[in-house]
């Protein structure tokens, strides 16, 4: 095992996991995933790169973020772009925006790596009630 196990599955776990889908079906394709450092994030993210998508990876802890870039490319032989971006809680306001949060995200995200085929906001926002 490449890593010290601490719940769910190891990444040679994760990376050894049958595919419902063939092995190219997002070939030429690009997947932005977010919280891809660690958990749900980073299995979403071996299993495009194993489906042959390029990734865009984000999260919040830049040492998690390259260690799981790092063994996508190595893994995988994915190409992998890894961004890593002071993250703070919103408020309630912040999240009533979030649509054009996002909306500006993506338009910024487009005009720098091309188009996107893939989104996956892997957040919890269990905490927060809206009104």
């Amino acid at each position: 095992m490449s890593e010290k196990k601490r719940f769910g599955m190891s990444d040679d776990e994760v990376a050894a996991l049958p595919l419902h889908y063939r092995d190219d079906l997002f070939a030429n394709r690009v997947a932005l995933v977010s919280g891809a450092g660690q958990g749900i994030g980073k299995a979403i993210a071996f299993h495009y790169a194993r489906l042959g998508a390029a990734l865009v990876v984000c999260g919040r802890n830049a040492e998690r973020l390259e260690a799981a870039a790092d063994a996508l490319r190595s893994r995988f032989g994915a190409e992998v772009r890894s961004e890593m971006e002071k993250v703070t809680w919103p408020t309630q306001e912040d999240l009533k925006a979030s649509t054009t949060v996002v909306m500006m995200f993506l338009a910024l995200f487009a005009a720098i790596v091309g188009v996107m085929d893939v989104v996956l906001q892997n957040v919890v926002l269990w905490m927060f009630k809206l009104t």
